[in-house]
């Protein structure tokens, strides 16, 4: 994936990214470190999103409880929208 993300969206230090159910993968953090830094990754699992925020709080990103057919932002937040489920199902 990172050959598809590197072509098509590069990571720049202004791309905020939304993680939409970001369950308990490590995807987000991955990408943090492959140089996306403005993360929000959410999720209805609230018990997902908890451990997952402690987990990597030493990386700076934000989580939310948050369902993806009732989110809170505001249009145009992001730059990037990554659908963890939907990109499992390609791979595999």
């Amino acid at each position: 994936l990172a050959a598809v993300f590197n072509e098509f969206c590069p990571p720049n230090d202004s791309l905020r990214l939304l993680m939409v159910g970001c369950g308990n993968s490590e995807l987000s953090a991955q990408m943090h470190m492959a140089g996306y830094h403005q993360i929000t990754n959410i999720d209805v699992a609230a018990a997902a999103v908890e451990k997952m925020a402690q987990r990597f709080a030493d990386l700076d990103m934000d989580w939310e409880v948050m369902d993806a057919t009732a989110m809170r932002f505001p249009d145009n937040s992001f730059g990037l929208a990554v659908d963890k489920g939907t990109l499992d199902a390609m791979m595999s």
